[in-house]
């Protein structure tokens, strides 16, 4: 069991958790509530993944290399969140999909 990657249910607890982060910093204010998010959320998850990791390379390394893809989404949707953070790319895409009605009020 240990050796298996995390299930569905951790992925999507995992995406859902990115979402919010993801909506918390397209809000044109402080990253401090986004912050909050990273530290009591998504820092547990990737803690338990990584334990959960070396256990599993530590009592079956070759089992966990057979399901190597299954270990992928976590890094994946965290690097993405931090390249998109860094790019600014959630400000910029509500502020895209929102002018629009800006123009229109203005």
């Amino acid at each position: 069991m240990i050796s298996m990657p995390p299930g569905l249910g951790y992925h999507a607890v995992v995406v859902v958790t990115t979402l919010v982060i993801a909506w918390w910093v397209s809000v044109p204010f402080s990253y401090a509530e986004s912050g909050v998010v990273v530290i009591f959320a998504l820092v547990p998850l990737v803690l338990y993944w990584a334990i959960r990791l070396s256990v599993a390379l530590i009592r079956d390394a070759p089992a966990v290399r057979h399901r190597h893809l299954g270990w992928l989404p976590l890094p994946v949707i965290v690097l993405g969140l931090c390249a998109a953070v860094d790019a600014d790319l959630p400000f910029k895409t509500r502020f895209a999909l929102s002018q629009a009605s800006m123009e229109g009020y203005a």
